[in-house]
């Protein structure tokens, strides 16, 4: 992600949550595409989503 093409307040809450250990899909999920049937806001956690798994 290139943080010098975003506005100051989203490229600062983009690298905060990068060193949060945080994905895309934590702050994003369900904005561009619809969730799951079986998703579950109460199981769900930033940065443990049973749905994305971060390959580093």
């Amino acid at each position: 992600m290139d943080y010098t093409k975003q506005e100051s307040r989203s490229s600062q809450a983009h690298q905060d949550a990068e060193d949060a250990g945080l994905t895309c899909i934590d702050c994003h999920k369900g904005i561009a595409h619809s969730l799951p049937m079986e998703y579950d806001p109460e199981k769900d956690a930033p940065g443990k989503s049973i749905f994305y798994t971060r390959s580093d």
